[in-house]
């Protein structure tokens, strides 16, 4: 005889049907929290989503740690790559959820993107608190093994490959989670961000700060990027919208407009 009764195998999420309706959820948990008759009340959206990645509870110094983090990638801006993807397809005709999918497609790479942050991870990992080893890791960068089908390479992750001094955002990035948290991985940086330059050649860069805060977080290198893919996604959607309405030739950082140098309505003119 065989149990047909529905289970669902999630660690993460248990539903409870309607009594008259078994593809209906009556009551829904979250890692053992009801969700309707406890966290919806009771709790905040980072506490929710910390809950829901790493299945605790945060304590008060993780949910201020997590929301800081969310503030500072909630929209990386329209210079960031993803956002201009984001943009150029909604401004193209896209639909919105192809903006988003252009968003994630080009903020998965290894500048800026969540590659760059999984590796970054994996850099705290190996690293630790150790100058010698960082040392190790900056001059090894390009000699990752099995790397798939992410191209080699091309600046150490974690450091500004395109700037000679600290940038002003991630030093206010970096001094504000300080003040937040004791946590190691965080002072250290603070304290050893002036020698990690002169051993890498190149500033520290936000995404290694952010980085050293999902360590203490306690994330794991893959949760720690999928995070962070989502938590950029409001301001691709947000720019993508605004360039939409605005339209194709008035791009930030074009004063006079978007000029073609070669516009065959010219040719044209002049034929006629």
């Amino acid at each position: 005889m065989t149990n047909t009764k529905e289970k669902i195998t999630s660690k993460i999420w248990f539903e409870e049907p309607e009594k008259d309706n078994p593809f209906s959820a009556k009551s829904s948990y979250l890692h053992g929290y009801n969700v309707y008759d406890d966290l919806l009340e009771n709790s905040s959206y980072m506490n929710y989503l910390f809950l829901l990645f790493m299945g605790e509870a945060p304590t008060t110094e993780q949910s201020k740690i997590l929301e800081k983090i969310c503030i500072a990638l909630a929209n990386p801006g329209p210079r960031d790559f993803s956002v201009m993807a984001a943009m150029s397809s909604s401004v193209g005709g896209s639909g919105n959820a192809a903006s988003l999918m252009a968003a994630l497609a080009v903020g998965a790479g290894s500048f800026n993107g969540g590659r760059e942050l999984y590796l970054c991870m994996n850099l705290w990992t190996s690293a630790e608190f150790d100058l010698k080893k960082w040392q190790l890791e900056i001059e090894s960068y390009d000699k990752e093994s099995n790397v798939d089908v992410w191209p080699e390479a091309t600046h150490c992750p974690g450091f500004e490959p395109h700037s000679d001094k600290l940038r002003t955002q991630t030093n206010q990035l970096l001094t504000i989670l300080c003040d937040i948290s004791e946590n190691n991985y965080l002072n250290w940086l603070n304290e050893n961000k002036d020698k990690l330059k002169l051993l890498s050649g190149s500033p520290i860069s936000s995404v290694l700060v952010t980085a050293g805060a999902f360590k203490m977080l306690g994330f794991s290198a893959q949760q720690a990027e999928m995070f962070y893919l989502l938590a950029r996604l409001p301001g691709a959607a947000a720019h993508a919208l605004e360039q939409q309405s605005i339209g194709w030739k008035k791009f930030p950082f074009w004063p006079q407009g978007l000029k073609l140098s070669n516009d065959p309505a010219d040719s044209i003119s002049e034929v006629k």
